[in-house]
């Protein structure tokens, strides 16, 4: 499920997430990023699109202790990639990219790709590709 939506409020973001949606998108984001977001959807990845994310009032952001390497992991989850295009991208393996989003998801104490990538940009550690 692809969520297409005119507000980039975190609680529209996160009401689709607990909704189990696969991707967001902003109807402010830039041409083809609902095409990138159900091709991404459709190959197992998550996307988040939008041109401003704004936090629920009194959000603070955090370190979970991310390693550089997974702090690259979340980039690319939050740009859609699926494991075998982050380890490419990456040059690692998909088991290797596997373990980093297993790893990631508990230090953030993430459910999913999706929840992993709200988390991240919630907490500042990553921003929305453009």
């Amino acid at each position: 499920m692809v969520v297409l939506t005119g507000s980039d409020h975190a609680r529209v973001l996160d009401a689709a997430l607990a909704a189990g949606c696969d991707g967001f998108v902003s109807k402010s984001a830039p041409v083809g990023a609902l095409d990138a977001a159900i091709d991404s959807a459709l190959s197992g990845g998550c996307s988040i699109t939008a041109r401003s994310m704004r936090p629920p009032m009194g959000a603070a952001a955090s370190d979970p202790g991310l390693s550089g390497r997974e702090l690259e992991v979340v980039a690319s989850l939050v740009e859609g990639m699926s494991n075998a295009e982050i380890g490419e991208a990456l040059f690692i393996s998909a088991n290797t990219v596997r373990n980093h989003v297993q790893r990631i998801s508990a230090k953030l104490g993430a459910s999913s790709r999706l929840d992993i990538a709200m988390s991240a940009l919630r907490r500042g550690l990553v921003e929305l590709p453009r």
